[in-house]
């Protein structure tokens, strides 16, 4: 019997580290006429459907992705190169017993890893090629969903940092216009004014949020965990490699 047809979709990773940061960037314009316009809101039921129909919630997705990109690249910290530093002798997060054994590891694949000594010479430039290589053995995300998870975390966080001068621009429209909206109705007091009071508490929250807690040192922190995971893949694919021997 032959399978129904199905309409290709965005994956976890599309959706989840580069869809939600691109939404939340725009919530603030979602928020005005769920407050004052609900004629409005309940139009853009529809027209939120017929977006999506139309591919605007994948531009969006790719904006965020184009911007996350970006960002990695003048930010190498921010990126794969932190998990090339988590291999070098000088680095400390990994304790030197785990990090031998990852190294005696890569060596066995051909990998070039340098001395404590060399390293003082070249800093963690040589460990690029094995954090390449460790990327490109890891792809299988239900083999490695540990890793994957990891991944989608990252580049969540990475793309919310990317989008921060824009939210924030968006985020001061929304305000200054609910502000506005909420003096003019300062005289009536009625349910609509406190439903438009209580969105300025929210966006002044969304903003807080952005400021305070999108930081340089929230993505760092997504990088070093995936650049963590990245490397106990060491010890993952030896255990793999002999259980595949096996089965032959």
């Amino acid at each position: 019997m032959a399978k129904p047809f199905r309409m290709p979709g965005p994956d976890r990773y599309e959706v989840n580290a580069r869809l939600k940061p691109a939404l939340f960037c725009v919530l603030p314009l979602l928020v005005l006429p769920a407050a004052w316009l609900p004629e409005v809101w309940t139009a853009l039921g529809g027209l939120s459907a017929l977006l999506v129909t139309c591919g605007v919630t994948v531009l969006m997705a790719q904006i965020a992705r184009q911007r996350g990109r970006k960002l990695q690249a003048k930010r190498p910290d921010l990126g794969p190169d932190s998990s090339a530093t988590l291999l070098s002798h000088a680095d400390g997060v990994i304790d030197p017993m785990t990090k031998a054994r990852y190294h005696k590891f890569l060596a066995t694949q051909g990998l070039t890893l340098p001395t404590a000594a060399e390293e003082a010479a070249t800093g963690p430039a040589p460990y690029k090629a094995c954090v390449t290589w460790l990327l490109a053995e890891t792809r299988d995300k239900e083999r490695f969903h540990l890793l994957a998870e990891e991944n989608i975390a990252y580049g969540y966080r990475r793309n919310l940092f990317a989008l921060k001068p824009i939210a924030l621009t968006v985020l001061a429209v929304a305000l200054a216009i609910n502000t506005t909206a909420v003096v003019v109705r300062w005289a009536a007091v009625d349910t609509r004014y406190w439903i438009g009071a209580a969105a300025e508490v929210g966006l002044i929250g969304v903003m807080a949020a952005w400021l305070l807690a999108v930081r340089p040192a929230f993505v760092a922190d997504a990088s070093r965990s995936f650049g963590e995971r990245l490397l106990a893949a060491c010890d993952e694919i030896p255990q793999r490699q002999t259980n595949k021997s096996k089965r032959r």
